[in-house]
């Protein structure tokens, strides 16, 4: 297993520690308290979407314009001085016969740095003898990579006249850490793999990739579970179903947010998730949404299906990610989608869930700073 780490630390902690209160009221609250103004880590404005749409199409495309073949793979990553917060992969006409093979992280992170990878490919029992590089519908993948801008100011100002010193604080980017386990996935076989935060630290996202994607070629490696596991409320899960004579390695990583080393937590109990569950329809497909709630913003999403027996294992997802809308109007960060195709008689429990960014309790009227009172 390799670890890299991240955590949402515990504001009340630092608060103890120093012996004063929280609050966002003008002025000193108690003796030896003072106000404190923070550069916001979780700002929505230093969520940059001009990288989610950052790829590096690098495997099996049928051209300039991203279409699903037999089999696709594209991948991107944060430009720049920006975290990876996670990454949505949609298939852009909703079509159920598009079976996702990887949402997530393909490879071992190495020192922070990471690309998010999203596969397609198309049942080979129905397209028999179609080449890799050959279009079979006008499908377009929509894959978005999530990024925060790096949080460059560590200082604290005294505001309200306060005559005291304000403590730095830990830059966001310093608490991420990516975890990951790996584990093969043989032949004709139903396997699952999961990685798991730190007790301490908090999990923000994830994913769930194959390792090697020469292997997915002439083979069919179907993803059903990709989120927050049911029994495990810091563990990332990961599901597939492989009916084909060739095996993979399975993927599984946590997007963790460790407590502050020092300073201030500045996002505590800022990321919220909101969940939405129903029994998947048999023999069919099944799509619905969860969504931020109002002026929260959406940074990511599990698609988790909650079984024990063998009544997943020949679902298959085909959208998992951001809901797209193209009236012009629609805030197209605000929801989470999922969608299913369930062949057989059985109808588990399915779960979508939207992982949101609440606004800070307190701003100053500069935009992007926050308020502490320590």
């Amino acid at each position: 297993m390799t670890k890299n780490y991240i955590r949402i630390g515990v504001l009340s902690w630092f608060v103890a520690a120093c012996g004063g209160t929280t609050g966002t009221g003008d002025g000193v609250s108690d003796a030896g308290t003072c106000r404190c103004s923070y550069d916001d880590p979780l700002d929505v404005s230093r969520l940059n979407r001009g990288s989610f749409l950052r790829l590096a199409s690098n495997l099996r495309l049928a051209s300039n314009q991203p279409k699903i073949v037999a089999n696709t793979l594209l991948s991107g990553d944060c430009a720049g001085k920006k975290a990876m917060i996670g990454g949505s992969c949609e298939e852009r006409n909703f079509n159920p016969e598009i079976h996702i093979s990887s949402a997530g992280i393909h490879t071992l992170v190495v020192q922070a740095y990471a690309r998010w990878t999203c596969g397609y490919n198309r049942r080979w029992g129905d397209y028999a003898g179609i080449a890799d590089n050959t279009t079979v519908d006008p499908s377009v993948p929509r894959p978005q990579i999530m990024c925060f801008s790096y949080q460059e100011d560590t200082h604290g100002i005294p505001v309200s006249g306060n005559a005291c010193d304000c403590p730095d604080v830990q830059a966001l980017q310093e608490r991420i850490v990516w975890v990951q386990h790996q584990d093969p996935l043989g032949p004709t076989q139903f396997d699952q793999v999961s990685a798991q935060c730190d007790e301490n630290s908090f999990l923000i996202n994830g994913g769930c990739a194959l390792m090697d994607w020469d292997r997915v070629t002439g083979n069919e490696f179907n993803l059903s579970r990709n989120g927050l596991s049911p029994d495990r409320p810091n563990s990332w899960q990961c599901a597939w179903n492989n009916p084909s004579s060739g095996g993979n390695d399975m993927l599984a990583t946590a997007l963790c947010l460790n407590p502050p080393d020092y300073g201030p937590d500045l996002a505590q109990g800022r990321i919220v998730r909101i969940k939405a569950q129903r029994k998947l329809d048999s023999q069919g497909t099944t799509t619905f949404r969860a969504a931020c709630e109002p002026g929260h913003q959406l940074i990511g999403g599990s698609c988790m299906i909650d079984a024990d027996d063998s009544s997943s294992h020949y679902v298959t997802m085909y959208h998992h990610g951001i809901e797209r809308f193209d009236d012009g109007k629609s805030d197209p960060f605000h929801i989470w989608r999922c969608a299913w195709n369930n062949p057989t008689t059985r109808t588990p429990m399915a779960i979508v869930t939207a992982v949101c960014v609440a606004p800070p309790p307190g701003r100053e009227d500069r935009v992007g700073r926050i308020t502490v009172t320590l």
